[in-house]
């Protein structure tokens, strides 16, 4: 995907100019971490003011412009936000910070069995109805139905 020129311009229409300004400031502060991409789905962690960072989607179309996006903010449900400002402000300065993310379940394959236990259960304690979902296989192999 190439740069888009204007695309400072449609970020700012996006989540307007108060969110943008603010958002300018997290991106230089260097708020954004771990930005990835999925094809056209950039996604990334951000930084604000709560003790753990916000989750940001945005789905960019073929020419770049913003289809949709997505924060984990009590502002972001519609991607309004400063937040999804700062991910798609890195992402016009610097879009080589944005490793290609290979599928998840590539990077859990090479995992060792204890490693993905002890995943499991820091996803456990942190949301103790994934506990639902950690049942043993029927006899045909498959786990039963989703509760």
């Amino acid at each position: 995907m190439e740069k888009k020129t204007g695309f400072a311009a449609e970020i700012r229409r996006w989540v307007g100019e108060t969110a943008y300004r603010r958002g300018a400031a997290y991106m230089r502060e260097g708020r954004v971490k771990h930005p990835r991409q999925h094809g056209r789905v950039l996604e990334a962690l951000c930084q604000g003011s709560a003790v753990l960072p916000y989750q940001v989607w945005v789905r960019l179309g073929e020419a770049g412009d913003i289809l949709r996006a997505r924060c984990t903010c009590p502002a972001g449900s519609e991607g309004h936000c400063k937040h999804v400002a700062a991910v798609l402000l890195l992402w016009h300065t610097r879009p080589e910070a944005f490793a290609p993310a290979p599928p998840l379940a590539a990077m859990l394959s090479q995992w060792e069995k204890d490693d993905l236990i002890r995943l499991i259960l820091r996803m456990v304690a942190r949301y103790p109805d994934l506990a639902l979902w950690v049942v043993p296989p029927e006899e045909d192999g498959f786990p039963p139905a989703a509760p």
